[in-house]
């Protein structure tokens, strides 16, 4: 919603673009308004109409305008908050050097001495922006800020003493607590201690200032002396060791606090799956990551299959699932996880279902780290020692206690350049890449993962064969063709899918079964005997309006051009059967087709391997359409056989439209034409 509503003194405005798009207010309604003069302003390429001018009978469609107000003020609020937080974040990354003698000369490690120093630098920038004359910030912006850092390290009515504090005693006061070692509590007798532990004991988690507060009101009620807040605090360090298990709950305390049996490897490959999902240290524009969810086999420690998408959602699972059942054709005794919610979803109950009834597979949703401890490692080791050597790689983040585990500051910002953004399709290759490694490397045994797999194949596994992956990974309902077409709402969301003209007068207004992975395809099917129908691809739209026309909107136009007499299905793989047809006549010239170069070779290593450019593929990504990786510090060179390449190209397809005639593509010339 950011920069689609303006709140001034001329009043209140909404961008046209927002009110169609969010409020599913007609388009061409829209526009109406605008030319019968409703007050409206023209700015950075849109149209913001004042919200008192809209008519009465669509603006009761619409929030309040006290809603829309405060919308923009929580806008502003995370702006500010966004502002801080990076302030913060520069101290805790640059400014902390200044500060770690201090705390070496406290005689603890290294490690804790730094933790200090970037701590104290982030407090001193605190004060800094707190003390600024000038406009003064809103404390709960900079708590939000802090908290980012910090979570739950302070409440947000301890920000104020805290600030107060840091004027008055010095940030370290703050930082590092010494207690007196006086004996001054054992003026106080053993009730004290008991009514401390009862609270403590409490699942309410009581703070100390509570407890002291608590602590002394029943003082004076019994005639007692009041204790102070230190005193408080030394008794609840001395007595949570004891009501850790009341205070944190039993499995906490188990896991957390408790001494712990090792767990033997599974002793065959395919008895007991492991599967998590981690966030790829690679940026793309706009510090946006993938996510990698993989299935570790839990003998062997191969990975067995993966899948790679924006978010760990349910889609993002089965996926990875299907494509492990792809490659091994068998389903284990036992698949491990964490407490996802996918467990909680309805998807995932049909899914643990369909395992228990197609094989017996136990699906095991755990919290404790140590039951499914090969994934947790993995991963670490995954990114150390295979993605740290790989263009791009940020790190293991802010708060990782490994000194060696950050990009320096400098690399970090010459990736974050402009042109210099990893996209979606190197960040996918450099997983794939990384994955082939890591099950490929030797161990101390001298065996690969995969080597390791194979040499203890077990015999328990279940095999499963085209029909069994069906009923697991593709979902089905019953669904009406109506005028031609199918509608799924998902989400709330609308999807269509629009029937070629051959099925229109065969299927129109009848039921068929659909089956379906994505909202990309549907697969449909007879519903007396489950006979296959035939794919539909999802309806493409295409904006007509010169302002909403995009760059994409006209390659769609070039596209479906063929499409405008009657077949409304896609062709969007039209592209993608011309290549699996070049690779079954010839893989290397297919393979040659993009010869351009990046600082690691990914690319060419992609066109000499064709089981990594299958892999590739499955994650939705064409490497003809690969853009080469940013070479940092370096100048892009001329390429006379890329360019040889596309000249000959040019000739034999002389019909084909160049960049330049996409980019001045007229779509209204063309609506006009036709």
């Amino acid at each position: 919603m950011q920069n689609e509503i303006i709140n001034n003194n001329n009043g209140l405005f909404i961008s046209h673009l927002y009110i169609i798009k969010a409020f599913n207010i007609n388009r061409n309604r829209v526009y109406k308004w605008i030319e019968r003069g409703v007050n409206h302003i023209p700015l950075n390429g849109k149209i913001y109409i004042e919200y008192n001018s809209i008519p009465n009978n669509t603006r009761r469609k619409l929030p309040s305008k006290e809603n829309l107000i405060a919308l923009t003020k929580e806008q502003e609020f995370n702006e500010t908050t966004q502002q801080y937080y990076r302030q913060l974040e520069r101290a805790y990354l640059k400014q902390y050097s200044s500060y770690l003698p201090v705390y070496k000369d406290l005689n603890i490690d290294l490690e804790k001495a730094i933790d200090y120093a970037r701590h104290h630098a982030v407090w001193a920038e605190i004060l800094n922006i707190h003390g600024d004359k000038g406009v003064r910030p809103q404390l709960r912006n900079l708590w939000e800020a802090y908290n980012r850092l910090y979570p739950r390290k302070y409440a947000y009515n301890r920000m104020n003493p805290c600030i107060n504090t840091c004027k008055k005693e010095g940030i370290q006061r703050l930082l590092v607590h010494q207690y007196k070692i006086d004996g001054s509590h054992n003026k106080y007798d053993e009730i004290y201690t008991y009514w401390v532990a009862e609270l403590l004991r409490s699942g309410k988690k009581y703070s100390r200032a509570y407890i002291h507060k608590f602590i002394c009101e029943l003082a004076r009620e019994n005639k007692k002396k009041e204790p102070s807040l230190s005193s408080i605090k030394n008794w609840v360090r001395q007595l949570m060791p004891v009501v850790a298990s009341d205070r944190y709950g039993s499995d906490a305390y188990n896991y957390g606090k408790l001494p712990y049996t090792s767990m033997e490897r599974a002793t065959e490959s395919d008895i007991q799956w492991q599967v998590d999902g981690w966030d790829l240290p690679f940026y793309m524009e706009g510090f946006r990551r993938l996510t990698l969810f993989w299935v570790i086999d839990a003998c062997s420690g191969k990975v067995v299959g993966y899948q790679i998408a924006p978010s760990e959602n349910t889609e993002t699972i089965l996926k990875g699932l299907e494509n492990t059942v792809e490659n091994t054709s068998v389903l284990p005794l036992e698949i491990v996880s964490d407490c996802h919610s996918f467990n909680k979803t309805s998807e995932a109950d049909y899914f643990k279902d369909m395992l228990e009834k197609t094989a017996g597979t136990q699906w095991t949703a755990s919290s404790n780290p140590r039951y499914k401890s090969l994934v947790e490692r993995s991963f670490k080791t995954f990114g150390e020692q295979y993605c740290k050597d790989m263009p791009g790689y940020i790190g293991e983040g802010v708060k990782t206690k490994n000194p060696d585990g950050r990009t320096s500051q400098e690399l970090l910002d010459q990736y974050q350049k402009a042109g210099n953004w990893l996209t979606e399709e190197h960040i996918r290759m450099i997983a794939i890449k990384c994955i082939t490694e890591y099950n490929n490397a030797k161990g101390k045994d001298g065996l690969t993962r995969n080597e390791r797999y194979e040499a203890k194949k077990s015999k328990n596994a279940i095999k499963i064969d085209m029909l069994d992956r069906l009923r697991l990974f593709t979902r089905t309902a019953k669904y009406k063709v109506s005028r031609g077409q199918i509608n799924i709402i998902r989400e709330g969301v609308l999807y269509e899918f629009q029937l070629r003209a051959s099925l229109f007068n065969q299927w129109n207004d009848k039921y068929v079964h659909v089956r379906y992975v994505d909202f990309d395809e549907i697969y449909l099917f007879e519903v007396e005997n489950d006979r296959y129908i035939g794919t539909v691809p999802r309806k493409q739209k295409i904006h007509g309006a010169l302002a909403d026309q995009t760059e994409e909107d006209k390659e769609k136009l070039f596209k479906h051009k063929g499409r405008l007499n009657g077949i409304k299905t896609g062709n969007k793989k039209t592209f993608e059967g011309i290549a699996k047809d070049a690779f079954s006549r010839d893989k290397d010239a297919a393979y040659s087709i993009n010869p351009k170069l990046n600082n690691k070779d990914l690319i060419k290593e992609f066109e000499r391997d064709g089981e990594l450019r299958r892999e590739l593929e499955r994650q939705g990504v064409s490497l003809e359409n690969v853009t080469s990786f940013p070479k940092v510090k370096e100048v892009k060179t001329y390429d006379p056989e890329e360019a040889d390449r596309k000249a000959v190209k040019r000739r034999e397809s002389p019909m084909l439209a160049t960049e330049e005639e996409v980019r001045n593509f007229d779509i209204n010339k063309y609506l006009e034409e036709e």
